[in-house]
């Protein structure tokens, strides 16, 4: 299983090491930037702490998280788990069960910014059973978070969301009428809509912790699963999850998995001096600040429903 390879569906050259080395070339001319203003900014003692500044800026950024965890957690949805909760599984999602083995898999990430600092970008793709044949590799069934919960993300935080019994991604009941009464048309009725029904969640709640006013997803149907997060979320850790309702064959022993993810960081805070120190970089690295100073993460899971 190669995970390296998925980095080019992302349409991103950097790596890990790259990222060092652009990192060490920032910090580098930051500590010589002093020099190459001038005899007249070596006695100047705002320019000498600006100099500092600048060195501290690059430690910082060294510093950041970005990480899928090592362990998935999976969920079973087979017919036992529906008997079990006196739940009733719809006809047709009856007979795919005859054929299928049904999994909820939760993607935990951890993204730590720089202090003071936000990722305004993440991309993840995670794909399942890369090494096997066609008929050996399970579908996504559900994907989240989608671009229809996108609206509900942006201004309810702290959102609690479950499978209810079509296994489809729902709001917890019981939190949402708790909210309905504070709400007003249309966020209201987009919430109604992803409420779970009277059959409430089969599985969850659980805490998604997304906080991105701009979502796309593409993967439904497909053995790989690719997701895009925009806009600036807290400057503290946040601790986001994505989900996929996994359709699984019955004949399928084990699940894989390999994933890749690339976070990009805010650089409103680059004041004209920290400018000038990238204007002194190679057009590469000036090229890797100049979208984001992107910090990659890539993880690969083997027999992930053994522990489910």
């Amino acid at each position: 299983m190669n995970a390296d390879e998925l980095f080019t569906d992302l349409g991103e050259e950097v790596q890990p090491d790259n990222r060092q080395m652009y990192l060490s070339e920032f910090t580098h001319i930051a500590q010589s930037y002093r020099r190459n203003l001038g005899p007249s900014a070596e006695a100047d003692p705002a320019q000498r702490q600006l100099e500092q500044m600048l060195v501290q800026l690059a430690d910082q950024l060294g510093k950041e998280v970005a990480e899928f965890s090592p362990k998935l957690l999976v969920v079973p949805l087979d017919t036992q788990h529906f008997s079990e909760l006196h739940v009733e599984a719809p006809p047709y999602l009856a007979k795919l069960l005859e054929r299928y083995n049904f999994y909820l898999v939760n993607v935990p990430i951890t993204l730590v910014p720089r202090p003071g600092g936000g990722f305004v970008r993440l991309e993840c793709i995670v794909e399942f059973n890369p090494d096997r044949a066609a008929a050996e590799r399970p579908i996504a069934y559900q994907i989240f978070p989608n671009e229809e919960w996108q609206q509900i993300m942006h201004a309810w935080q702290g959102l609690s969301v479950g499978l209810d019994e079509k296994l489809e991604f729902k709001v917890d009941p019981i939190q949402a009428a708790a909210k309905l009464a504070t709400l007003e048309l249309p966020l209201k009725a987009e919430i109604e809509q992803k409420t779970a029904g009277q059959a409430g969640l089969v599985v969850g709640p659980f805490d998604y912790d997304i906080r991105r006013a701009k979502i796309v997803s593409k993967g439904r149907g497909n053995v790989k699963v690719h997701w895009r997060m925009e806009g600036e979320g807290c400057t503290t850790q946040e601790e986001p999850r994505l989900g996929v309702v996994l359709q699984v064959p019955k004949e399928i022993a084990s699940l894989d998995a390999i994933g890749v993810l690339v976070a990009y960081s805010s650089f409103h805070f680059f004041t004209a001096n920290v400018g000038d120190v990238i204007s002194l970089m190679s057009s590469r690295g000036a090229d890797f600040f100049k979208k984001g100073a992107p910090i990659t993460n890539k993880m690969i899971w083997q027999s992930i429903t053994d522990a489910a």
